[in-house]
């Protein structure tokens, strides 16, 4: 089951999953309405900027979770993020191994039924890279120049069209 929480900490409001890092320094505006509540705002999560997040729960009946996140900030600091995440119980050898210089533009939909509603969980998101550089320590390659889209869920990671330019 996900618990999830809103608390106050010194005047610094966080939002806490027991599988995501804490988001931390958050304005929201909540709006609470008879069967639910919407919100959007920003924030930051492990140093990455969150510009917009908005979603919500439809019906506390099914306490569904829906957030739409749109960060932008360092490659790296995201993929930090996303070892700390549940892509890492799937993904986590392929994260680690990585290397990620430049800005990332990162858009995720994320779906958390929470306490025991039904449905699964859904994380899917696009990374949008420019002139950026990645390296793999075990295939010993790395890429300069990577232009590109690549999307990802708790299924893996998919790319088509990416530009890259070998060193």
């Amino acid at each position: 089951a996900i618990a999830v929480a809103v608390e106050r900490d010194a005047g610094v409001r966080r939002m806490r999953d027991d599988e995501w890092p804490v988001a931390e320094h958050l304005d929201l505006d909540l709006a609470f309405n008879s069967i639910g509540f919407s919100l959007q705002g920003s924030g930051s999560l492990m140093d990455n900027r969150i510009a917009s997040v908005a979603g919500g729960i439809a019906e506390f009946h099914e306490p569904l979770l829906s957030l739409d996140i749109d960060a932008k900030g360092s490659g790296e600091k995201l993929r930090l993020l996303m070892i700390s995440s549940p892509l890492n119980q799937e993904y986590g050898e392929h994260l680690r191994a990585v290397t990620l210089r430049g800005d990332a533009t990162v858009a995720l939909a994320l779906r958390l039924p929470l306490n025991r509603s039904p449905g699964e969980k859904r994380i899917d998101g696009t990374v949008d890279l420019s002139r950026a550089s990645l390296a793999d320590s075990r295939w010993d390659i790395a890429f300069t120049d990577v232009s590109g889209r690549t999307r990802f869920s708790r299924q893996g990671f998919a790319t088509a069209n990416l530009s890259v330019r070998l060193p």
